[in-house]
């Protein structure tokens, strides 16, 4: 019997709301409100469900006001905590995020909604001068899309949206791999893309949030080149070795450049001690893609 795919089957126009949430009690209930509103005229069954991280402030109490579900952790989990939490306590076969400091007006995921039928998982992809930031944030996620892009083979609006739908079931099987902190949208773009999901981009605005971030841009952004790394390869490691043996290779070719300019032995080994560890990267990746792609795993997998 032949398989159909996921995106073909038939839609029950229901969705799960998630709203994760840590100290946003100043921007949490006009989130609700809005939302409550946006849907007032949709064919849409839809709950909302806030996940209150360990906020230090009346988060909580202000969502249970609003009159809607609350789960509330114990200690501070996580972006991807608060997440994985809404999504197993979920109702409905989507599931729906959205940030709870007003930066994603709630006006903006029905236009998602149409594209349910035909996809796995619909993006919101921010456009304007909030989305690409400052001066330190535009480079870096130049670099993240770049770098998303390699992984995948094709052009990505947004990597990291907060405002998204997606099929309940298919998240579920890929949470073990998916992050708990700041990166876990990246991390399910990339699961997405990479396992050949049907993925669609929809241009949203994109607003100023409502108090102050808790992103730290230094340690996240490492942790999300580490994800990323970890994530090319679960789902393709030639890349991944592609990737490790940039760097060697480029030092190599500056020291071999400069061995030949200076004529300088010393340099000439370096170059080659770099190119061999390219080599010893591309081969590595060459290895594992082999074991992924192998008989054996592909039937112990079915």
């Amino acid at each position: 019997m032949p398989l159909v795919p996921s995106c073909l089957t038939p839609l029950k126009k229901a969705v799960s709301i998630l709203i994760p949430a840590y100290n946003e009690a100043d921007a949490i209930s006009t989130v609700i409100n809005d939302l409550k509103e946006a849907f007032k005229n949709s064919d849409w069954t839809y709950e909302i469900i806030v996940v209150d991280d360990c906020s230090k402030d009346n988060t909580a109490q202000a969502a249970e006001k609003a009159g809607v579900k609350v789960i509330s952790h114990p200690k501070n989990m996580g972006y991807g905590g608060a997440l994985r939490t809404g999504i197993e306590h979920s109702s409905y076969d989507w599931v729906a995020t959205i940030d709870a400091d007003s930066s994603y007006p709630a006006r903006e995921l029905i236009k998602l909604l149409p594209h349910a039928s035909t996809h796995d998982m619909v993006v919101g992809a921010r456009q304007g001068k909030h989305y690409w930031g400052t001066v330190f944030k535009h480079p870096a996620r130049l670099v993240f899309l770049a770098l998303a892009q390699f992984v995948v083979g094709y052009r990505i609006p947004d990597v990291n949206s907060g405002l998204r739908m997606f099929r309940r079931q298919i998240v579920l099987e890929m949470l073990p791999r998916l992050c708990r902190g700041f990166s876990f949208s990246t991390t399910l773009t990339l699961s997405f893309l990479s396992s050949y999901r049907f993925v669609h981009f929809e241009p949203i605005e994109y607003l100023s949030r409502v108090g102050s971030s808790k992103v730290r841009y230094v340690r996240d952004t490492l942790r999300t080149l580490q994800l990323m790394l970890e994530t090319i390869v679960y789902y393709n490691p030639l890349k991944a070795g592609v990737l490790l043996m940039l760097f060697p290779f480029f030092v190599g070719s500056v020291s071999l450049l400069l061995s030949l300019i200076e004529s300088d032995l010393s340099w000439l080994f370096f170059s080659g001690v770099m190119y061999c560890f390219s080599l010893v990267f591309l081969g590595i990746g060459l290895i594992l893609f082999l074991i992924s792609h192998s008989p054996e795993k592909k039937i112990s997998s079915r």
